[in-house]
């Protein structure tokens, strides 16, 4: 009886220490809180990329508020990160903005396509949308130069040029209203 106690006593352990090897580090709590609005952010463009394709106005006027909300979480909890994070959080943040990235892109480039479906009045509503996006993704980028590390500015940096280049030539098609 002992030697089989002492057996799965030995069996528990070492099933316990694979498990533990198992288990992947996650990012600190107030990086992890960043990434997961970041999550959010990608989502609620996708929303936004189906209503601009299939909805009316109303639908993309309700997701583009809803991108707004989950835009103001990401900076709320992002920019709260005032120091340098650890290189192992940052392939996590730059992990998420490297997935995040075309999906903006996708959706300002189906915005862009779009722009002569809409009414005058609907183009000035994009517009302002377009402004406020771009400006919260400009307030983003100098918080995340903020805290990534120096050694991952490039990735970084290439992510928002992407970023940028599309929303520039996105806001172009809605500029020309006046």
């Amino acid at each position: 009886m002992q030697i089989s106690g002492l057996l799965v006593t030995l069996f528990s352990l070492i099933i316990s220490a694979n498990a533990a090897a198992v288990i992947t580090k996650r990012a600190a709590p107030n990086v992890q809180t960043c990434i997961t609005n970041l999550a959010t952010v990608g989502d609620r463009l996708s929303t936004l990329q189906g209503s601009v394709t299939e909805g009316g106005l109303l639908n993309v006027n309700h997701d583009y508020n809803a991108l707004d909300d989950a835009m103001d979480d990401a900076q709320l909890n992002c920019c709260a990160i005032t120091g340098v994070i650890s290189d192992a959080d940052a392939s996590e943040v730059l992990n998420t903005l490297g997935n995040i990235t075309p999906t903006v892109v996708n959706a300002l480039d189906t915005i862009k396509s779009k722009e002569n479906t809409y009414s005058f009045v609907s183009k000035i509503f994009i517009r302002g949308h377009l402004n406020t996006f771009d400006d919260k993704s400009s307030s983003l980028n100098t918080c995340f130069s903020v805290f990534i590390p120096t050694s991952n500015a490039s990735t970084l940096d290439g992510y928002f040029n992407r970023i940028k280049a599309a929303f520039t030539t996105t806001k172009a098609a809605y500029n020309h209203l006046f």
